[in-house]
């Protein structure tokens, strides 16, 4: 059997395919791994939360630096993705702040201590 211009062609078309495939596997695997390590801002977020909520109870001379400290770490440039990690501490900090308004706090507290409880630990 003799190969025709078109055998070579298809050849490489088979060729150029499978290594697409292989660039494109590496690429989503290499994806995958830095999505999950969390950024240094999404742990001094998680830190700054669970001091936050740690005072959660406190008077507001305790608590009002914790949380400022906390909005801080979690207010910068809305622009920048952080990822599902950085949502995350967002929206408990909203809690956290729900949490301390008296007609709030009974439907706030099983969302803090969720936050609280569930978050992974990134800090150590």
């Amino acid at each position: 059997m003799t190969l025709r211009p078109r055998h070579f062609v298809l050849l490489a078309i088979i060729i150029c395919l499978f290594v697409f495939n292989i660039v494109q596997y590496r690429r989503r695997h290499n994806a995958e791994l830095r999505s999950e390590q969390p950024s240094a801002v999404t742990v001094s977020a998680w830190s700054a939360f669970d001091r936050a909520a740690a005072l959660r109870d406190a008077p507001d001379a305790q608590f009002l630096p914790a949380f400022n400290a906390l909005r801080s770490a979690t207010e910068g440039d809305a622009t920048t993705p952080y990822g599902d990690d950085f949502a995350q501490v967002r929206a408990c900090k909203t809690w956290l702040l729900f949490y301390r308004q008296p007609q709030w706090q009974a439907n706030a507290r099983n969302h803090v201590d969720d936050c609280a409880a569930n978050h992974r630990d990134l800090a150590k």
